[in-house]
C-alpha cells in the first residue's frame, strides 16, 4: 500500500480512516484544488474549510455532467455532491464562495447573449420555414382540388416537417434566488446539470424547494425524477444531475432541523450531506499590504472554465454522448475497500459512527464521487488513481467529523473527556506541566469523573480523540496531556517527581488548545 496512507500523526488509532479533526496533506493529491484553495483563504481571511467546501462544489457542478463513477464495491453513482456549511455571520462566507461562482456567472452571461444571437436566427429561419410548409399545404390542396395526384407535394411537407430548425435552448444551470416553480421550469428548459448555491441558506429552507425529499434523494442518486403539474402534465427528469451548495447560520439550520428532523433525517437527505461547520477567526484578520497571490485560483478556474465549456459543447449541439463512467485502479480500488470495512467495524455501538450509522452509510458513496471529481480536476483522465481517492478520504472524513460534532448529541463519555480536556488545559497545561499524577486528576478534578469508574471512562475516550492519554509508569499512574507529541522522560520526571521546578509559562509548541480543530500544518500547507 502506498506510503502516502501513513501521513500524518505515526501514532494514529486507526489504518486507514484519518484521526476525528486530523487529516493528512490534503495537497499531496489534490495540488490544484488546494492551491486555489489556500489563495482565497489567505486574500479573504476566512478559515480554509470555507473555499475548500466551495471549490469542491462548483468542481462538482462541471464534473457532474461528463462523468459517472464506478464504486469499488459495486454500482455506478453520480459525481454530483450536495455540500452544505453552518458559520457565523461576519465569517466571510459570500467573499469566500464568489470567487468560485463568478466563473459561472461569467460563463451564464456570456451564453445568455450568445442565445439571443441563436433566438435571432432560429426566429428568421422558423419564418422562412412556417412559409415553406404553408405554401406545400397550399401546392397539395391545389392538387387535390383539381383531382391530380398530390404523393410528390405531400413528401416535400413531410420533409419540411423534419427540416423545421430546432428552438434554441436557453442556459439556466446556476441558480441563487430559486423557488420550487423556477427550479422546475429550469429543469424543463433540459439542460441536464444545474447547481444551486446560496451563502444566505435561510432563503433556500424557507422556499420550500427542498421539501420533495423523495425528489432530492432521486437526483443524488442519478435516478430519473418524474413531476406532474397543472400546465406541463407528467414531466421525466431523465439523466438529470444537480450539485448543492447552500451556507446557513448554525442556528437557522438548526431551527430548520428542529421542524424538520423526521422528514431531513428520517428520508437519508441528511446523511448524504458533505458538511462543515468551521471555527470562527474573528479577532485574528488583521490588514496588512501585502496582495497574496493568485495564481493557484486562476489556475483552478482556468481549468473549471473549460470543463464547463466541453458541457455546453455537448449540451447546445444536441449531442447524445453519454457520460464517461471512471472506476478506480487496482491499488485505489484495494485501499477504499479498506476504509469502508474500517468505517463498518467503527459503526458498533461505542463506535465513532456507533451514533451516526445512516451518515456512515453515505461515507463510501460520498469518497468515490469526491475522488473523481479530483482525478477529472487535477489529471482529466480515468481510471480515480490512489492519490486522488486519498486525498479524497481526507476531506470526507474531516466533514464527517463536523457532522458528528453538530448532529450527534454528546455521550456522557464525551461529556466527561471534555470536562477533562478542558481542566487538562486550565489547571494542567497552563501552568506549565504536561504531565499529572491520574491521582491528582481523581482529587482536584471535576467533580463528576472524580469516582474511578467515570475517570477511567474519560480518559478512554480522551484517547480515542487523541486529546489526553494515560500510563503506568513504576507504579505511577499518570496523565499525559500532548499525547501526539513523543514521550518525554526529563520532563516526565520534572512534572511528577518535581512539580516545584516546573517553569509555569506552558510549551508554545502544545497543539491542543481549547477550540483548535485542525492543524493547517498537516492539513493543507
Amino acid at each position: 500500500m502506498n506510503e502516502i496512507v501513513r501521513t500524518g500523526p505515526s501514532n494514529s488509532q486507526y489504518n486507514y480512516i484519518p484521526d476525528p479533526f486530523a487529516p493528512g496533506s490534503v495537497a499531496v493529491g489534490a495540488p490544484l484544488l488546494m492551491r486555489a484553495v489556500e489563495d482565497v483563504s489567505n486574500k479573504t481571511q476566512t478559515p480554509i474549510e470555507i473555499p475548500l467546501m466551495s471549490a469542491i462544489a462548483t468542481a462538482s457542478a462541471v464534473a457532474q455532467g461528463l462523468i459517472d463513477v464506478e464504486k469499488p464495491l459495486g454500482g455506478v453513482s453520480p459525481s454530483s455532491l450536495y455540500c452544505w456549511g453552518a458559520g457565523e455571520s461576519g465569517i466571510r462566507k459570500t467573499s469566500a464562495t464568489s470567487p468560485y461562482i463568478r466563473v459561472f456567472q461569467d460563463l451564464q452571461e456570456y451564453l445568455s447573449e450568445e442565445y439571443k444571437e441563436r433566438r435571432f436566427v432560429y426566429e428568421t429561419e422558423n419564418e422562412i420555414h412556417k412559409i415553406k410548409v404553408k405554401e406545400a399545404k397550399k401546392k397539395i390542396q391545389k392538387l387535390a382540388a383539381n383531382g391530380r395526384p398530390s404523393k410528390e407535394a405531400e413528401d416535400d411537407l413531410a420533409r419540411l416537417k423534419k427540416e423545421e430548425p430546432p428552438e434554441p435552448k436557453k442556459p439556466q444551470f446556476i441558480h441563487e434566488a430559486l423557488t420550487s416553480a423556477s427550479f422546475s421550469s429550469a429543469l424543463r428548459s433540459g439542460c441536464p446539470f444545474h447547481l444551486i448555491y446560496s451563502t444566505e441558506g435561510e432563503s433556500v429552507l424557507k422556499s420550500g424547494i427542498l421539501s420533495d425529499i423523495k425528489k432530492w434523494n432521486s437526483f443524488w442518486s442519478g435516478e430519473t425524477v418524474r413531476e406532474s403539474t397543472i400546465a406541463h402534465g407528467d414531466v421525466e427528469h431523465k439523466g438529470v444531475r444537480v450539485a448543492l451548495l447552500i451556507w446557513v447560520q448554525p442556528d437557522v439550520i438548526h431551527k430548520y432541523l428542529e421542524e424538520n428532523d423526521v422528514k431531513m433525517r428520517g428520508s437519508g437527505m441528511m446523511s448524504r450531506w458533505l458538511y462543515t461547520h468551521p471555527d470562527g477567526n474573528h479577532g485574528s484578520r488583521f490588514a496588512n499590504h501585502f496582495e497574496p497571490n493568485q495564481e493557484g485560483l486562476r489556475a483552478f478556474n482556468d481549468r473549471i472554465g473549460d470543463l464547463a465549456s466541453q458541457n455546453f459543447s455537448d449540451y447546445f449541439n444536441r449531442s447524445k454522448k453519454e457520460r464517461d463512467v471512471w472506476g478506480f485502479d487496482e491499488e485505489a480500488s484495494e485501499y477504499l475497500v479498506r476504509v469502508y470495512n474500517e468505517t463498518e467495524f467503527e459503526t458498533r455501538d461505542g463506535g465513532r459512527f456507533g451514533r451516526v450509522r445512516d451518515h456512515a452509510s453515505k461515507l463510501q458513496d460520498n469518497v468515490c464521487r469526491l475522488a473523481s471529481i479530483i482525478q477529472l480536476i487535477e489529471e482529466g483522465v480515468g481510471p480515480i488513481s490512489y492519490t486522488s481517492a486519498w486525498a479524497a478520504v481526507q476531506i470526507v472524513y474531516y466533514f464527517s467529523d463536523h457532522y458528528r460534532r453538530d448532529f450527534t448529541p454528546p455521550s456522557q463519555e464525551e461529556k466527561d473527556a471534555e470536562a477533562l480536556r478542558q481542566w487538562l488545559y486550565h489547571k494542567v497545561y497552563c501552568r506549565g506541566f504536561r504531565y499529572v499524577r491520574k491521582k491528582y486528576a481523581m482529587q482536584y478534578g471535576p467533580n463528576a469523573i472524580r469516582k474511578e469508574e467515570r475517570m477511567g471512562k474519560a480518559l478512554l475516550q480522551a484517547r480515542q480523540e487523541n486529546s489526553a492519554d494515560w500510563f503506568n509508569e513504576g507504579g505511577v499512574q499518570s496523565i499525559d496531556c500532548m499525547p501526539d507529541r513523543t514521550f518525554d522522560w526529563a520532563k516526565y520526571q520534572v512534572d511528577i517527581f518535581y512539580p516545584e521546578q516546573v517553569n509555569v509559562v506552558p510549551d508554545v509548541s502544545y497543539n491542543n488548545p481549547i477550540g483548535n480543530r485542525i492543524d493547517p500544518d498537516t492539513f493543507s500547507l
